[in-house]
Formats: C-alpha cells, sequence, structure tokens
C-alpha cells in the first residue's frame, strides 16, 4: 500500500469510494463534490496496485487548528490499517499544528475505535464541549 497526496480529482473514482461506504449525502451535489476536494488544503489517497482503497482530506490554517475530515476505506480493504497509515500520514505532516480534530457518528463504532487507537481523545475526556451547527 501506498499512501500519497492527490492534487488532481478524478470524480468517478471518488464518487465510487463514497458510494461504497454509503456517503451519500456528499453525492447530492456533484458540483459541490468536487469542490469540497478542491478546497480542501491537502487530500491524501491509500493506493493498492493503483487501485484507490482510501482517502482523508484536511481543512487547516497551519498552525493552531487542523480539521481531518472523511477518513474512508473502501469496504473490501477494511481491517488492514490503511485508516491508520491515512491518520499517521496526516499527523506526521502536519505535526506543527496544535490542535487536531475529528468528527464522527455516535453509532461509527469502528470509527471511534481507529481514531481512538490513533491517539485521539473524545472531548469530554478532555475537558472540552463541542458544538455543531448545520444549516
Amino acid at each position: 500500500m501506498e499512501i500519497k497526496r492527490i492534487n488532481t480529482f478524478d470524480v468517478d473514482i471518488l464518487k465510487d469510494l463514497y458510494q461504497k461506504n454509503h456517503w451519500t449525502m456528499y453525492l447530492k451535489n456533484m458540483e459541490g463534490f468536487k469542490r469540497m476536494f478542491e478546497n480542501s488544503t491537502a487530500v491524501y489517497g491509500a493506493y493498492e496496485s493503483h487501485k484507490l482503497v482510501g482517502l482523508t482530506r484536511v481543512i487547516t490554517d497551519d498552525v493552531h487548528i487542523l480539521y481531518i475530515q472523511d477518513v474512508l476505506v473502501d469496504p473490501t480493504y477494511m481491517k488492514k490499517g490503511i485508516g491508520s497509515a491515512l491518520l499517521k500520514t496526516v499527523l506526521k505532516t502536519f505535526e506543527h499544528v496544535r490542535q487536531k480534530v475529528l468528527l464522527t457518528d455516535v453509532d461509527a463504532q469502528g470509527a471511534h475505535t481507529l481514531y481512538e487507537h490513533n491517539g485521539f481523545k473524545r472531548t469530554n475526556q478532555k475537558g472540552l464541549v463541542c458544538y455543531v451547527r448545520f444549516d
């Protein structure tokens, strides 16, 4: 497996990965779907034999805040360390950024396990509160 930064975005390949993970909310506006990659600070892909099998995107000010978004792996490649490899790449690349943040669904137990395995803590374990607004 190889982790590398993605600089050109093949929307069909990306769409396929999101569909395999049932993340269909992202696919309701394909122009917005493309823009979310173009406007991210960085996008990293995990490749197995030149096939995209996982990705993550990040948004950051490169000093105080790093927001990690969309850590996803092709379901047929799960439990092979791909999610951890993506996170480790991001954390190493942006180790100088003070605060690393990500959100996940309450019932996404696999994601909770992945994030906790890679050193993330729930906000209630660090004396913090998280607020979210969806419009």
